[in-house]
């Protein structure tokens, strides 16, 4: 899924007017020596970052509810 993400930004890519993240990050891949692979985790990074944080709030949330139904 990313590999053919990274593909469609590469065919569409304007390094005047990056679009996004990864645009960004194909425009500096040169200067920064940045490999498809490397760029591919970055954006995982992105997709996945929000994962934890939201599971944990949704545990914190299921137990202040369980412990104060009142609210």
């Amino acid at each position: 899924m990313l590999q053919r993400l990274l593909e469609e930004h590469k065919k569409n890519l304007d390094p005047k007017r990056p679009r996004d993240f990864l645009d960004v990050l194909l425009t500096r891949q040169e200067k920064e020596k940045l490999t498809d692979l490397e760029i591919m985790f970055s954006a995982w990074e992105f997709i996945t970052a929000g994962t934890d944080t939201t599971s944990a709030t949704m545990h914190w949330l299921t137990l202040l509810m369980a412990n104060h139904p009142e609210m």
